[in-house]
């Protein structure tokens, strides 16, 4: 599926924009993706999951904590995703 019809904002910490893919030190990856949010951890990825690899985890919306990177995400209007996304 085209992903024309979806529109990504992502800002670093000076306000400056970037592509919706954010890498923690630890190498683990934060990707925008239409409505929801991938994370990729190739170390973490198992043959028995559900995701295709390198996708562990889908975050609709909430708090997780992943290994060293912490995402808030909530739902806003026309059901998109707001998040912020940090390594500690």
């Amino acid at each position: 599926m085209a992903l024309s019809n979806w529109d990504t904002m992502a800002v670093d910490l000076d306000g400056k924009p970037i592509n919706g893919e954010w890498t923690s030190r630890s190498d683990i990856k934060i990707v925008f993706y239409k409505n929801w949010i991938h994370i990729h951890d190739s170390k973490g990825w198992s043959k028995d999951s559900s995701f295709v690899e390198p996708i562990v985890i889908t975050i609709q919306s909430g708090s997780i904590v992943y290994k060293d990177i912490h995402i808030e995400a909530i739902r806003g209007p026309q059901n998109g995703i707001y998040a912020a996304v940090w390594d500690f």
